[in-house]
């Protein structure tokens, strides 16, 4: 089995080895451009000694030799180049790999997106040193909001779920593809950041512009007329010619910018041709969900043939650039609107089959950043998700925050046997009691993107997601911490009163804790009582020691704690998730270690 330090040293040569592979190339890249050089200039010393020494034979011969010589070295010097690009670009890949094995989040590429819903603020799905950053190996921005999308989607269906983590497993065996997926990408690109595929829609959805098929059936019979009467009856001519220009002029002012409209899109095409060729070549697996995503870069309809087309509309249509040309070609026949027609017509009919390509690419960008995190990480599992309610609704084993570097990151086994269950978690502070509602809310947003999970398995089932974790006040709004925290709760109260079939799973972190202690602890029972025994499963952190006697008279109240130890007159933290109250507590230990002036009577033993 391959383990995640085995992969990691795999990875680590393999950056060792392209960082040799770019030096050499470099080397040679710098010395054909030497060359270039030196051919041009002996070639052009040659070539002028030749024309006054030699006469015109050895001038040119002298002079193909040096235009031969010099083409070839341009021609090897852009290969050179191309594959430095390539190289450096999967370097880059590589690299930013290695990084998220590491959660080295100072080397990971930037944070893309943002979010203020509510469980990306909770559970840090986006920012700095968020899951979006950890996961995101995307090269489109498209791409990138598709993944955040599928993260944030906190009322989840089995269906799509389960198709979506097929399609990441077949990935996961597939790093070299998506890594060349992502080099051709980067290479389309420039290097300059990731595609974006807004300015290419915004050509191809535009409405349809007035068809020319009627003024066509007038101006190209009239064109033809103009030719007869150019050569038997100049006179007759001319009054035909002002009629045809006059008509041509009025009808084709929507045309004038058609030329460069036409360029950016052939611009924008080819670079998706060069992300495209990868999907078009590769030899899938017949049957294959990824075979099954890629069908639209098959047969007739495929991107390589759709850029022919545009090419050869640009070429005719720019081929009228000059205006001395323009007249002298469209006095003759209508040869803008002619192509004008046949380019509004290719636009509209390449529109819906570029929308499917698009939409195929952006799924497989998103599939691909998540199977690239399992591939990374080996020993996390696909979750085994249902939606039969006679199974267990929430068991993990060996769960993990997937944020935190797998070298020091603590294991948790955690079962919530059945809907209606409440864990109440008490804990001293830094014990680990937040980190442990991301870990659970994290891996959840991970299953239901179809991603693995950071845990040795995963049985779960399908459920809504509701958090209340970092609550804020907002002064523009008017809202203290504490109303904010009470409307986030009824909140919850309302998607649990909800009439859906899954169950809400939620997760609260110390709850209250906006007011005084004696309405604190009356406003947490009432609550609590109400969240069990309903369609719905959660934990709940608390500071507050006396919500554990609530599982006296409340079957469905389970009591977890996490606990600390004195070594040396140091905190220590073990993270471990263990059943019952927890029999201690570290706040005075905490002020009396720093030094804050604590009371005799508190019962702090000396150390």
């Amino acid at each position: 089995m391959v383990t995640h330090d085995l992969r990691r040293a795999t990875l680590r040569r393999t950056i060792a080895r392209l960082d040799r592979t770019n030096a050499a190339l470099k080397i040679r890249i710098d010395r054909v451009g030497w060359l270039r050089l030196a051919i041009f200039l002996i070639g052009l010393l040659v070539t002028v000694v030749a024309f006054f020494a030699a006469g015109a034979p050895l001038f040119w011969l002298s002079g193909i030799l040096t235009v031969v010589s010099f083409g070839g070295a341009v021609g090897y010097y852009r290969w050179l180049s191309g594959w430095g690009v390539r190289y450096a670009s999967l370097r880059a890949i590589k690299a930013a790999h290695a990084a998220r094995m590491d959660r080295a989040w100072d080397d990971l590429p930037p944070a893309q997106s943002d979010s203020t819903h509510p469980l990306a603020v909770d559970l840090d799905l986006t920012g700095a040193r968020s899951l979006l950053r950890l996961l995101d190996a995307t090269t489109s921005v498209e791409g990138s909001e598709r993944l955040l999308a599928w993260l944030l989607d906190s009322e989840p269906e089995l269906a799509t779920i389960e198709k979506r983590a097929k399609l990441v497993a077949e990935l996961r065996t597939l790093p070299l593809f998506l890594d060349r997926l992502r080099v051709n990408a980067a290479r389309a690109n420039g290097g300059t950041g990731r595609w974006r595929a807004r300015g290419l829609l915004t050509w191809f959805d535009l409405d349809p512009e007035t068809s020319y098929v009627r003024w066509l059936c007038v101006l190209i019979p009239l064109a033809l007329v103009n030719l007869v009467l150019l050569a038997t009856s100049p006179v007759l001519w001319g009054v035909g010619y002002v009629i045809y220009m006059g008509i041509y002029f009025t009808k084709t002012r929507s045309l004038s910018e058609l030329s460069n409209k036409a360029m950016t899109a052939q611009a924008f095409l080819r670079q998706l041709s060069a992300i495209f060729g990868t999907l078009e070549l590769w030899r899938y697996v017949e049957g294959s969900t990824l075979e099954s995503l890629c069908v639209p870069f098959k047969g007739a309809g495929r991107p390589s043939i759709a850029l022919r087309r545009i090419g050869w509309l640009v070429t005719a249509v720019s081929f009228t650039h000059n205006q001395f040309t323009w007249l002298i070609v469209n006095s003759i026949v209508p040869w803008d609107m002619i192509f004008g027609e046949i380019m509004r017509r290719e636009r509209m009919r390449l529109s819906k089959t570029l929308h499917g390509w698009l939409d195929a690419w952006f799924e497989l960008e998103a599939s691909g950043s998540l199977a690239t995190f399992g591939y990374l990480n080996p020993a996390y599992a696909f979750p085994d998700l249902h939606a039969d309610a006679g199974e267990p609704t929430f068991a993990a084993r060996s769960l993990t925050h997937p944020l935190i570097p797998v070298t020091v990151s603590v294991a948790n086994n955690v079962t919530i046997a059945e809907p209606g269950v409440l864990i109440l978690i008490t804990g001293s502070n830094m014990a680990g009691k937040s980190t442990f509602l991301r870990t659970l809310g994290l891996n959840l947003c991970l299953a239901y993107a179809g991603a693995p999970v950071a845990a040795a398995s995963l049985r779960a089932g399908v459920f809504r997601v509701f958090t209340s974790i970092r609550v804020s006040d907002s002064v523009t709004d008017g809202f203290s911490y504490f109303y904010a925290e009470v409307r986030r709760l009824k909140a919850l109260l309302t998607a649990l009163e909800a009439d859906d079939e899954r169950p809400l799973f939620f997760l609260i972190d110390e709850i209250f804790r906006g007011t005084n202690n004696r309405e604190r602890l009356i406003g947490s029972r009432s609550y609590i009582n109400a969240l069990t025994g309903r369609n719905g499963l959660g934990v709940i952190s608390t500071h507050d020691l006396e919500l554990v006697a609530l599982a006296d008279t409340n079957a469905q109240v389970q009591n977890f704690h996490f606990r600390e130890d004195v070594i040396d007159r140091q905190m220590v933290f073990d993270y471990l998730f263990r059943p019952g109250p927890c029999p201690t507590t570290n706040a005075l230990r905490i002020m009396q270690l720093e030094g804050l002036p604590i009371e005799a009577e508190a019962g702090i033993p000396n150390e």
